[in-house]
């Protein structure tokens, strides 16, 4: 067995505009074997992924904005929150068949090799986690996700409003090109195509994320 085990910060007194960044904390586990279980732990973190959400609408609630809120959390969400602002400066939603609200990005998705094939599904399952008319957004670069494994699990790359496109698909490297899940949309995987098994769990596998964390944050 496999799962999510998700947390969130989020904070009911916000003093300062990047208080209202929802900051998501989930860890991929899974079982370990059961000849083992008497000797320790039923389950092992293999993966993790590090998001953040901004609710636009419930920023406005709180007196703020949401590129105020965007711009004081870090420079990555000032970038992205840019990109859906049209050349007058407002929130440019043409292109998306969705309110837009909440704004999630994805900035860590690391999941061990030998739960590689589990990739696209736990992408999937944590982007259901939100509405329909949310969007979901992820770095090319950081999820190690091939454009075809992206596209199967409904993400696009995201041109952005009034800016120009990026480079052709064929020339995508390690640049910080955004990936764009908009959940009003169909998404070509379902539930039915996660995978079927699941490896067992150990502490190496354990060991590997948290040493990766303890590089990255």
């Amino acid at each position: 067995m496999i799962w999510l085990d998700a947390t969130q910060r989020h904070h009911l007194l916000r003093m300062e505009p990047d208080d209202s960044v929802i900051a998501w904390r989930i860890r991929l586990r899974a079982h370990t074997a059961l000849e083992l279980i008497d000797n320790g732990p039923e389950s092992f973190v293999v993966g993790r992924m590090l998001a953040d959400e901004i609710r636009r609408h419930e920023v406005t609630e709180w007196g703020e904005e949401a590129w105020d809120v965007a711009d004081a959390d870090s420079q990555g969400w000032a970038d992205l929150y840019n990109s859906f602002l049209n050349a007058d400066g407002d929130f440019g939603v043409d292109e998306l068949d969705t309110l837009a609200d909440p704004i999630v990005f994805l900035y860590r998705f690391d999941v061990h090799p030998d739960f590689a094939n589990w990739k696209m599904a736990a992408l999937d399952a944590f982007c259901r986690l939100f509405s329909t008319d949310a969007i979901i957004v992820a770095l090319y670069r950081q999820a190690e996700l091939s454009l075809e494994e992206f596209k199967a699990v409904g993400f696009n790359v995201w041109e952005g409003v009034g800016i120009e496109p990026p480079m052709e698909a064929r020339e995508i490297h390690e640049t910080a090109v955004w990936m764009l899940r908009d959940n009003s949309l169909m998404t070509p995987l379902a539930v039915t195509d996660y995978p079927k098994e699941c490896p067992d769990a150990t502490r190496e596998h354990q060991r590997w994320v948290r040493a990766l964390s303890e590089r990255q944050g």
